[in-house]
């Protein structure tokens, strides 16, 4: 009988443990559809949020871009979001200045975010796409240097955000919710950079803003930073250049410079080196770098300098007249401090207010006008004919504001005659240095080194940079014609406020426009920036002008709304490496995670 218990208990046992076994095998499936579920939903969402953080990078740094091109002036056609569009806040402790993408989907922000999956429609599931602008003061990640004043951009920066609705197919089964939210964000913005552009054309739509004359005329750069030109129309036609732009020794290494253009056209024109992978089509247009530069007050009449006030025509009126005229320095007499380079003697003129404009004109064989340091304010025009040479004088002023190692020409007013067909407010024609060079009978005006180029303190040219100043295969840094020099110093001066490069040379009021000109006989030296533009209309055009077997060097910048070249000018422009003004450049931005 025991025996028989004994087998029934075992049979009981037998039975009890398949039971477990299901139990185990329903508890391990459930583990394992959880995990499943978790790897499927979780590989799912971790996609999701990749997508839309690329989403929302493209979308932003499009925005930024919109907003860089309109600071520029130079309207892409295709902006459709607004500053105040509607009162949404896009984020916790945002601005209420944004919009959905639901609201404004032609927008260029909205319209990128769609490209890449997200419409913003605002659907579950779905996804919502959010543009705000944050001011100033939620970018505190961006340094104050880097952060554009108001009137240069309203609205600086941008902020795209993006919450996907994403489907949860297995994890719903668990915790009864069909979607997961993934939020993800990007900040960009149009930010200030030093980075310098030697010539930069404004004109936003402009036909041939850069413009040849024929195939003649030749541009040819020297150093200074990787891109060289920037033409910012939107035209396809934008540079239409049938001479030849040689950048082949642009560059901070000398071996090759870009140029840039907005709108076109896609390949060179004319002669292009070092060759078309150097010309970047539809790069971003460059903002006017001295656009914050200050309108300079009007000066008092020139005055007589301390050495000269004695002699009588060198009164202030007689200055005016062109009648102040000192000897050679050779011939140490008086204004001996002033370093008349001419043997036949100067006409001196000293800074301040040319209330009926300066015209130059060569007398006799030759005419050589000296200009003591400081500013210039010249109304209605500023003109040097034929067989005149100019140059910057070596006076050191004893009145404070012009002791600024340069000079600085600012032109208002009027325009004059720059030729048959033009009109300016600067016209110094081609023939104008010509005659530095021994006429008989007289001798030949004192040569000068590009080194006299340097301010005081300044980095030394690099000696890489002078050889490449070759004539007809040797070494030329000894030139002899116009010498004018752009102040060290001063709001027109360094723009680092370092005194160890020249600023701007001429400033063109911003109300005119006009075809001005510039030219230099000889073997002429500008030493400084060209700043030639009319804020409403872009109408400031600049001709650079030149004959056969001349070169005229300018060491510094053109900012001029269109340019040009006339006759068959071979304009070298010998560029500072150190030299850096600010720009704009549409870039992502950090975010601070406490705004």
């Amino acid at each position: 009988m025991r025996n028989l218990n004994r087998f029934a208990d075992n049979q009981r046992r037998s039975g009890e443990t398949g039971q477990a076994m299901i139990l185990m095998l329903l508890i391990f499936s459930l583990v394992l559809l959880g995990a499943v579920a978790f790897a499927v939903d979780m590989g799912m969402i971790w996609y999701h949020r990749q997508s839309a953080q690329s989403a929302a990078d493209a979308a932003c740094v499009a925005g930024a871009m919109d907003i860089l091109v309109n600071a520029a002036g130079a309207a892409t056609g295709h902006q459709g979001f607004n500053f105040t569009g509607n009162s949404d806040v896009c984020y916790p402790g945002g601005t209420p200045n944004g919009f959905h993408c639901s609201a404004l989907s032609g927008s260029t922000p909205c319209a990128y975010a769609a490209r890449n999956g997200y419409d913003g429609g605002g659907t579950t599931p779905g996804n919502d796409v959010c543009v705000s602008f944050p001011t100033a003061a939620k970018m505190t990640a961006v340094p104050s240097t880097a952060v554009p004043g108001s009137t240069l951009v309203p609205n600086a920066f941008m902020r795209v955000d993006i919450t996907d609705h994403v489907p949860t197919w297995f994890a719903g089964l668990l915790n009864g919710r069909t979607s997961q939210d993934v939020r993800t964000f990007a900040a960009c913005g149009s930010v200030l950079e030093s980075a310098p552009v030697p010539i930069v054309v404004l004109h936003p739509t402009l036909d041939s803003s850069l413009k040849g004359n024929g195939s003649q005329g030749e541009i040819h750069i020297l150093g200074g930073p990787s891109k060289s030109i920037e033409v910012n129309s939107g035209s396809s036609t934008a540079v239409a250049f049938g001479g030849k732009i040689d950048l082949s020794q642009g560059g901070p290494n000398y071996d090759g410079s870009q140029l840039g253009t907005f709108g076109g056209p896609a390949t060179p024109t004319g002669t292009f080196l070092p060759g078309p992978t150097y010309w970047i089509d539809h790069a971003a247009p460059v903002v006017d770098p001295f656009q914050s530069v200050p309108t300079p007050a009007v000066p008092g009449a020139p005055a007589p300098p301390a050495d000269l006030t004695a002699v009588v025509n060198c009164s202030s009126a007689n200055i005016k007249l062109l009648r102040c005229v000192i000897p050679y320095w050779n011939a140490k007499g008086i204004g001996a401090a002033h370093v008349c380079p001419d043997p036949a003697g100067c006409v001196l003129l000293t800074p301040g207010y040319y209330d009926s404009g300066l015209n130059l004109a060569g007398g006799g064989n030759r005419t050589t006008y000296l200009f003591d340091p400081g500013l210039y304010y010249i109304k209605d025009g500023f003109q040097a004919g034929s067989n005149t040479v100019l140059r910057t004088s070596k006076y050191p002023p004893t009145v404070p504001a012009n002791d600024i190692k340069g000079n600085i020409f600012y032109l208002t007013g009027k325009t004059v005659s720059c030729g048959a067909s033009s009109k300016g407010l600067v016209c110094i024609t081609s023939n104008s240095g010509s005659k530095a060079s021994s006429t008989k009978p007289n001798p030949a005006v004192d040569t000068f080194s590009i080194f006299d180029s340097q301010c005081p303190g300044g980095t030394a040219v690099d000696t890489k940079l002078t050889d490449t100043l070759t004539k007809n295969g040797t070494p030329y840094t000894n030139l002899n014609g116009n010498l004018l020099l752009a102040p060290c110093t001063g709001p027109y001066g360094d723009p680092l406020g370092a005194g160890k490069v020249r600023g701007i040379l001429f400033f063109q009021d911003h109300a005119s426009g006009g075809d001005s000109a510039f030219g230099g006989g000889g073997s002429s030296l500008a030493a400084g920036s060209f700043y030639f533009h009319q804020t409403t209309g872009f109408g400031a055009n600049l001709q650079l002008q030149g004959n056969s077997g001349e070169t005229s060097y300018i060491l510094g910048e053109i900012i001029v709304d269109t340019l040009g070249m006339g006759g068959t000018p071979n304009i070298d422009m010998v560029l500072n490496p150190n030299k850096t003004n600010s720009i704009l450049k549409a870039t992502l931005l950090p975010w601070n995670a406490s705004n």
